[in-house]
């Protein structure tokens, strides 16, 4: 888009705040937020509550790509000692923590054998937030380059579990201006552009 997206003004929130909000109110244990090491984070907005389950992971490489990012935010979580990571995007609006919960719920309720993962679909595609368990954290840190989640997700297919959503609201990805305006006009009445 040509600027950071996570700044862009999204009603009375920065964009990359609303997916953070609902993690931060959700069941989620700790929330860790990648950035790189010279990012001022102003986009967080100063009336979280629920800080102390907030964490930064700071990438110290020039350009981030998805696996570096990924591993980056892997590390801390490992160093609090995680037991599975719930990867989300920044610019993702519409996630809530009750789809964050179902997620969690599943993970903890699944009484035969546990899935390597959990990912949401909608219709036929998968989409952020997924849920990767500890035996997958080796695979995550052997990913290079624009390799994310769902190169784990294919390679280990038979041995996940899918949560089909019907709400098409949450899978909306602010990745173009044409997008970022249609959210404002259609769901925030605010019209930046």
């Amino acid at each position: 888009m040509g600027v950071d997206k996570r700044y862009l003004p999204l009603g009375n929130l920065p964009l990359g705040s609303w997916a953070l909000y609902e993690a931060l109110h959700s069941m989620l244990e700790n929330v860790v937020v990648v950035g790189r090491s010279n990012d001022s984070f102003e986009w967080l907005s100063p009336k979280y509550e629920n800080k102390s389950k907030l964490h930064i992971a700071r990438t110290f490489s020039h350009t981030i790509c998805q696996s570096h990012s990924l591993q980056t935010g892997l590390d801390k979580a490992i160093s609090l000692q995680a037991q599975a990571v719930l990867v989300m995007l920044a610019d993702q609006p519409f996630v809530t923590r009750k789809h964050i919960n179902q997620i969690i719920k599943v993970f903890h309720y699944t009484y035969t054998k546990k899935p390597l993962f959990i990912a949401s679909k909608y219709q036929d595609i998968t989409i952020p937030p997924i849920l990767l368990t500890k035996s997958l954290f080796p695979e995550i840190k052997l990913l290079t380059g624009d390799q994310g989640a769902k190169t784990i997700l294919k390679s280990q297919k038979e041995n996940g579990l899918f949560i089909r959503f019907n709400d098409s609201l949450w899978t909306i990805d602010v990745d173009t201006p044409e997008i970022y305006n249609l959210v404002c006009k259609k769901h925030f009445a605010y019209p930046p552009f």
